[in-house]
């Protein structure tokens, strides 16, 4: 059974710009194994 799943990502910054942002989604247990998602975003700080 999946159990509900959440994070937070805080950003700060001193200047503006375009920061990429790559996340990998791993087993909890096993932070070594290979990635079960993975996502891309560039965050546009103004």
């Amino acid at each position: 059974m999946e159990k509900g799943l959440s994070s937070t990502i805080r950003v700060v910054g001193h200047v503006p710009g375009e920061f990429p942002v790559s996340v990998w989604v791993t087993a909890a247990d096993c932070w070594m194994c290979q990635p079960v998602a993975r996502g891309f975003v560039v965050l546009p700080i103004t």
